[in-house]
This record gives C-alpha cells, sequence and structure tokens, in this order.
C-alpha cells in the first residue's frame, strides 16, 4: 500500500515533468490545500523530491525546480565518488589535463554560471583494479572550489570537497557515453 506521501511527491513530480510547476513549486500552504493533507504528509513528500535531485530548497524561499542542464545528463543520487563507492578495489588516476580556463557560453550555461567565470577542467583517466574504467571530464566552478592541486585530483575529489572544504554535495550530474 502506498502512504499518502508517496502518492503526493509522485504527483508533484509528474506535475514538474509536464511542466504544470515550471520554476518553483507552490508552498506549503497551498499544496496542503490542493491536496487536502497534513503539513507532515506534504513535508516528507518534498523530502523525496529533494533527495532525487527534482527540487532544491532555498532558505526562506521555497522550493525551486532543478533542471538538468546537460542533455543526456542523469542525477546519481548517492553517487559519492570512485574511491568511495568503490573502496575495497585498487583505484589509480592518471591526470591527462588539468588547467584554469574560463567559462566560455556552452559551459556557462551548463553549470549556470556566468561567461568568464574561473573553472577548473580536469580529464582523467580512471584505473581500477588494473583494469581502465573510465576517462572522467570534469568541470568544477572556482567560486565553489576555490583550489584544486594535482595531488587532490589524484585521489577524491569528492572527498576533499566534503572534508577539505567542508561543503555539502547536493546533487552530481554526470553525462555517461559508452
Amino acid at each position: 500500500m502506498q502512504h499518502k506521501y508517496q502518492f503526493v511527491s509522485q504527483d508533484i513530480e509528474d506535475k514538474i515533468f509536464n511542466n504544470v510547476y515550471e520554476d518553483k513549486l507552490p508552498t506549503e500552504d497551498e499544496l496542503i490545500n490542493a491536496y487536502d493533507v497534513s503539513r507532515n504528509t506534504i513535508r516528507k513528500a518534498i523530502e523525496v523530491l529533494v533527495h532525487k535531485g527534482i527540487v532544491i530548497p532555498i532558505q526562506g524561499s521555497g522550493f525551486f525546480i532543478r533542471k538538468i542542464s546537460i542533455d543526456g545528463a542523469i542525477n546519481l543520487e548517492t553517487f559519492r565518488g570512485l574511491t568511495h563507492d568503490f573502496k575495497n578495489s585498487k583505484i589509480e588516476t592518471h591526470i591527462i589535463e588539468f588547467e584554469e580556463i574560463n567559462a566560455d557560453e556552452d559551459i556557462s550555461e551548463k553549470l549556470k554560471c556566468e561567461v568568464g567565470a574561473p573553472l577548473y577542467f580536469i580529464k582523467r583517466l580512471r584505473i581500477m583494479d588494473d583494469v581502465k574504467w573510465v576517462v572522467e571530464y570534469s568541470h568544477f566552478n572556482r567560486k565553489h572550489v576555490p583550489y584544486l592541486n594535482r595531488e587532490i585530483i589524484e585521489g577524491s575529489i569528492y572527498n576533499y570537497i566534503r572534508e577539505g572544504l567542508n561543503k555539502q554535495i547536493g546533487y552530481v550530474d554526470r553525462v555517461i557515453e559508452a
């Protein structure tokens, strides 16, 4: 049997994907009235949407619809980095490119930053248990990740962001190509 909050969450998600809600969710009170449920039910439903990376909470402003900015992007809601997710494997990293660049129009649109914003561009080969696993292409906005060096990017960048910079990663967009 489906709980009320699951039904509400799924219905709101459907409305988001059908463009009924385009930028921002209605207020809690409006949702309570629309679904005729308790505040707790609405909060649990929204919590599910936040966890899925569909909406973003903005303190004092409400919940905004998160736009997937890259064609083919998927949200990996539980992704914590290759090093963490495969901690029992031998992980090697070979840096192919590491440079400071400025965001062009295409990248600025994908990262939701200004054209010309300072970024780090990283291309690295990840090897797991002596098997070439993946070539990663990453852009990090220096506004959010002000410092990276070769030592950091040879390890877990996500671990550095969480522990070194003491920042929580809300979501990650990854484009996977085969």
